[in-house]
C-alpha cells in the first residue's frame, strides 16, 4: 500500500512541474504610451510590447519579446510618410 502511495505521489510531482519553455513571458499591455491608427488597425506602444486592435474584427493581438521584440517597455510610436512604423 505504501509503495502505491509513493508511486502516485511521485507521478503527480513529476508531471506537475513547469518545464523550460512552458512559461514564456508575462508582460502587461495595460499602460499605453502611444497610439497610431493604420487603416482599420490601432497600434499601441505599451509596457508589455505592441498591442494591435483590429476595429473590423474587434480583436486584440499582443506582440512581445517572444515574438521578436528586443524590449517590451515601448514609449513612443510613429508612422512615417512612407508608411513605415517606427518604434522606440
Amino acid at each position: 500500500m505504501r509503495l502505491i502511495l509513493i508511486s502516485i505521489l511521485s507521478f503527480y510531482t513529476l508531471f506537475s512541474q513547469a518545464r523550460i519553455g512552458d512559461w514564456n513571458s508575462f508582460t502587461s499591455p495595460l499602460n499605453i504610451h502611444a497610439i497610431v491608427e493604420v487603416e482599420e488597425n490601432l497600434i499601441c506602444a505599451t509596457e508589455g510590447g505592441l498591442l494591435f486592435y483590429n476595429k473590423d474584427q474587434q480583436a486584440f493581438e499582443n506582440l512581445n519579446n517572444i515574438d521578436g521584440l528586443t524590449a517590451t517597455k515601448l514609449n513612443c510610436l510613429a508612422l512615417s510618410s512612407l508608411g513605415q512604423l517606427w518604434i522606440g
